[in-house]
């Protein structure tokens, strides 16, 4: 299933994959900058779209004051196999030098990053912006 959601808060993205089956592709529309309270936990073989609609050049994703968390995170376990996410032209994504980035671990999973921005991010008191495994990374 398609699921389009205009996102203007946090909980925008974390009520639509509330309901997530394998397979389903979530398009995010972000319409303004957004503070991140905690990770967006990926729990099935999904597809994340997040699309820059604010009528600006950029939009932020941004971790709140002391978050020590990524923005988007898979299982950990390596038990999933077809998570892809597409980070479109214009996204920010902000760790505020605390957390931040994204999380991916599994097979047959893909990370394209488009004309967007990953910084600040911090994992584990070590600079990472972003960990991957077993997944293909593309940028255009």
């Amino acid at each position: 299933m398609i699921v389009d959601v205009n996102v203007f808060n946090f909980t925008d993205i974390t009520t639509a994959l509330v309901s997530a089956q394998d397979g389903d592709v979530f398009n995010f529309f972000i319409i303004n900058d957004i503070n991140f309270s905690s990770v967006v936990l990926i729990q099935k073989n999904i597809t994340i779209n997040l699309i820059n609609s604010s009528g600006s050049s950029s939009v932020t994703l941004a971790i709140t004051s002391g978050g020590s968390f990524r923005h988007f995170s898979t299982l950990t376990n390596g038990s999933l196999t077809g998570v892809s996410m597409n980070v479109g032209v214009g996204i920010i994504l902000d760790g505020g030098g605390t957390g931040g980035g994204i999380l991916i671990f599994g097979s047959n999973c893909s990370l394209t990053l488009d004309g967007s921005t990953i910084t600040n991010c911090r994992s584990s008191g070590k600079v990472a912006a972003s960990w991957f495994r077993a997944i293909l990374v593309e940028a255009v």
